[in-house]
């Protein structure tokens, strides 16, 4: 009779508990998608970056596919978004960017030290040709963005945004 008297106190608690909030699936699309719309904008930290990269007839911008990479939304301030595998389109990217002028990213999450940050970086590739292969080549330089769990509105907030080159040469004191 005890425990039936438990059963139906708890029963109110099993019933309304929920698990706490899915970071990981709610961190991914949004990130991205606010880092490529920080990016395409012409007045932000980004717009260092951009400026180097987007020529005047730029209409698309292409995403390497990683495992955290595979959704993001079709178009951002006016230029079409393109998730593409780089081992299977290099033909494609060469083209679109010696010809067009497309914009090639490479977009990834760093390593979380806790589940509350998130880290995107985000890396200009460089399609050349070696012999008469296509072939990929990550830029020394791009951009660690930064956002913080937000626990109220069960959200990452962005925070900072960094810039990195290590083309120049390091100086020594």
């Amino acid at each position: 009779m005890k425990g039936l008297v438990v059963v139906f106190l708890l029963l109110s608690h099993i019933c309304f508990a929920q698990h706490g909030p899915i970071i990981e699936s709610s961190m991914p699309r949004e990130c991205y998608a606010y880092s490529l719309d920080l990016f395409t904008k012409k007045d932000t930290a980004y717009a260092h970056l951009s400026a180097d990269l987007m020529k005047p007839n730029t209409k698309t911008i292409y995403v390497l596919k990683t495992k955290h990479v595979t959704d993001l939304p079709g178009e951002i301030n006016g230029y079409k978004i393109k998730c593409v595998d780089a081992d299977s389109n290099k033909k494609l990217l060469y083209t679109e960017q010696t010809e067009n002028g497309a914009v090639i990213l490479y977009l990834d999450r760093m390593q979380r030290l806790n589940l509350q940050t998130n880290t995107v970086v985000m890396m200009p590739v460089q399609m050349y040709k070696k012999g008469k292969k296509p072939k990929v080549g990550f830029e020394n330089r791009g951009y660690t963005t930064l956002y913080f769990f937000d626990g109220p509105i069960n959200m990452f907030r962005f925070e900072r945004t960094v810039y990195f080159d290590y083309r120049q040469p390091m100086v020594k004191n």
